[in-house]
């Protein structure tokens, strides 16, 4: 498996029998095992945990895990930001835009995410920065 095609998404219902959230539960628990997520990383995936990522020699299966370290380090966990969900809307807005065709640039889709997203993070009192007045001009349509 090629390394830029790595992706896992795992996700756990509430809408599922109990057997099943057990079952999915004990998953999620082996798979961030870090001998486990080592595994991951030395056949192409990205491993997200501090324990991997902390070994020794990690460094030295792909270049960019020393980059992927220090980013862990010095972020927050932004899942549980009260402003996440929003975030997330709107960048899939402008990228499903783009990808169905209806909208051809990826840098205005681009600018207009940052900015929508800019304005939400300063709505919500989660930064100091306003978005800039070129937001104000910015449109993927």
């Amino acid at each position: 498996m090629a390394a830029s095609t790595a992706f896992t998404a795992l996700v756990v219902s509430a809408f599922n029998t109990p057997e099943q959230q057990r079952i999915a539960i004990d998953y999620l628990k082996w798979w961030y095992l870090p001998d486990t997520q080592l595994l991951y990383a030395k056949n192409g995936g990205n491993p997200s945990d501090k324990a991997t990522l902390s070994r020794e020699n990690i460094d030295s299966i792909q270049p960019w895990f020393r980059a992927m370290k220090d980013m862990f380090s010095q972020s927050r966990d932004f899942w549980h930001d009260p402003t996440y969900s929003a975030l997330l809307a709107t960048q899939q807005e402008g990228w499903t835009a783009f990808a169905s065709g209806a909208a051809t640039d990826a840098v205005k889709v681009n600018e207009w995410i940052a900015c929508q997203q800019q304005k939400i993070l300063y709505d919500a009192g989660r930064t100091i920065t306003a978005p800039p007045s070129s937001c104000t001009s910015a449109a993927y349509k």
